[in-house]
C-alpha cells in the first residue's frame, strides 16, 4: 500500500513539477552579499514598539515585490496545483512525524514566549532534515536553498544550529504554522500557489517584528533590574558563545565582526535583505589533499583549502578540477577481485592489480 502511494505521489510530482519549482523559488534567495549585526544597545526607555519596528525595517529593507500581471496564471495554477501541493504537504508532514519529532527547544521557546500565542508554541514540533525522496523537506532543503520548511504544525530545519539558536527563523516558520491553523492545509496550498508572496510577506514581517519586540523586551528587563550593563542587552544564549554567521530563512552569510549566538542580524540578498539570528559558526573545512577532475582523482603536492581550483596532470593531458579531502586506502578493487597495494593511495584514485593477462585497472574504495 505504501509503495503504491509513493508511486502515485511520484506521478503527480512529475505532472506538477512547477509546484516544487514555485515553492523553491519562494524561499531561494541567491548568493548572499554579506550582512550585519543589529546593534545590541538597549533602546531608549521612552521608545515605542512601532517606532523601534520602523527603525529595524529601515535597517533591514525587505525584498522587492515581483512584477504584477500574472494574476490569471496564478489563479489557474492555484486551482490545478492546489490539490497536488496539499497532498505533498500532508505526505511530507506525516513522513517527518514517522522519522521522529520533538517539541520546540526550551531555550528558543523562552526567547519567543510572549511574542506568539502559547497554543502555537505548544503545538509545534520540529526535526532536522530527514524525509523520503518524495517529500518537500528532502527536495527543498537538500536540492534548494530553504533553511527550514513548515509542514502544518511540523517544522523541518536544514541545520541543527538554526533549530537550536535561531529565534528569528523560528518566528518566520511559526507564522506559517499559525497560517495553517487559520486556513487549513487545503486553503494554505491554494493561497500559496495563488500569491506566495502575500503568504511569505506575513512571515517575513514577523521576523522584523520579533527583532524589534525582543530588543524592546530585553531593554525593559534590563531597566527593571537597575543594572545598566553599560547599556548592552544580554546574550540570548549565553552558553553558546559568539559567531560571525547569520542564519536567515533564505541563506546564511558571514557578517563583519562577531556577536553572541542568537543576536539578531541580516544578510544582503539579490532580492533584498533578510533578517535572521547569529548561529554557531560552521566547523572549519578539513584541508584538501586531492584534486577531483574530469581526468580522475590525483594527489596534491601539499594541502590547500577545500574547493580551491587545482589541476590533475596525466599522460592523457592536464585536467582542471576542485580540491577536496580524501581518505587513503591500501586496497585496489577491480572487476575481477581485489589486491593489497604496496603503498596507500587516495580514495577514488586509479590503481592496478596483477592478473593472468597483465595488470587489471581498478579503483581505491
Amino acid at each position: 500500500m505504501e509503495m503504491a502511494r509513493h508511486a502515485a505521489i511520484v506521478r503527480r510530482l512529475y505532472a506538477a513539477g512547477f509546484v516544487l519549482a514555485l515553492c523553491a523559488g519562494a524561499v531561494a534567495g541567491g548568493e548572499p552579499g554579506g550582512g550585519g549585526i543589529v546593534d545590541a544597545a538597549a533602546p531608549p526607555a521612552d521608545m515605542t514598539f512601532d517606532e523601534l519596528h520602523r527603525q529595524i525595517k529601515a535597517l533591514i529593507p525587505p525584498a522587492q515585490a515581483i512584477d504584477e500581471g500574472t494574476a490569471a496564471f496564478n489563479e489557474a495554477l492555484a486551482q490545478t496545483g492546489g490539490p497536488v501541493l496539499q497532498e505533498l504537504i500532508v505526505h511530507s508532514r506525516d513522513e517527518a512525524l514517522r522519522n521522529g519529532v520533538e517539541p520546540m527547544p526550551p531555550d528558543v521557546r523562552r526567547q519567543l514566549a510572549g511574542f506568539l500565542p502559547e497554543r502555537v508554541l505548544d503545538a509545534v514540533r520540529y526535526r532536522v532534515q530527514g524525509g523520503d525522496d518524495f517529500s518537500l523537506q528532502w527536495n527543498l532543503i537538500r536540492y534548494g536553498e530553504a533553511r527550514a520548511i513548515a509542514l502544518d504544525h511540523v517544522v523541518v530545519f536544514r541545520d541543527a544550529g538554526d533549530a537550536l539558536y535561531n529565534p528569528t527563523l523560528w518566528a518566520h516558520e511559526l507564522t506559517h504554522v499559525e497560517q495553517y491553523r487559520r486556513w487549513g492545509i487545503p486553503e494554505f496550498a491554494i493561497r500559496y500557489l495563488r500569491d506566495y508572496e502575500a503568504v511569505e510577506h506575513e512571515a517575513y514581517e514577523a521576523e522584523t517584528r520579533y527583532v524589534a519586540w525582543a530588543k524592546l523586551r530585553d531593554g525593559q528587563r534590563l531597566a527593571a533590574t537597575g543594572d545598566s550593563g553599560a547599556g548592552r542587552l544580554p546574550a540570548p544564549f549565553p552558553a553558546a558563545g559568539s559567531s560571525s554567521t547569520c542564519g536567515t530563512a533564505a541563506a546564511t552569510c558571514r557578517v563583519e565582526g562577531a556577536g553572541p549566538v542568537g543576536t539578531p542580524c541580516w544578510c544582503n540578498l539579490p532580492a533584498g535583505a533578510a533578517a535572521g539570528s547569529l548561529v554557531p559558526d560552521p566547523p572549519a573545512a578539513p584541508p584538501a589533499n586531492a584534486c577531483r577532475s574530469t581526468g580522475g582523482i590525483c594527489p596534491l603536492d601539499g594541502e590547500i583549502a577545500a574547493g580551491s581550483p587545482c589541476t590533475c596532470v596525466t599522460p592523457e593531458g592536464s585536467f582542471p578540477g576542485t580540491a577536496e579531502p580524501r581518505n587513503l586506502g591500501d586496497r585496489c578493487v577491480t572487476h575481477s577481485g581485489a589486491c593489497t597495494l604496496s603503498r596507500p593511495l587516495l580514495s577514488g584514485e586509479a590503481c592496478h592489480c596483477p592478473g593472468s593477462a597483465g595488470a587489471v585497472k581498478g579503483q581505491v574504495p
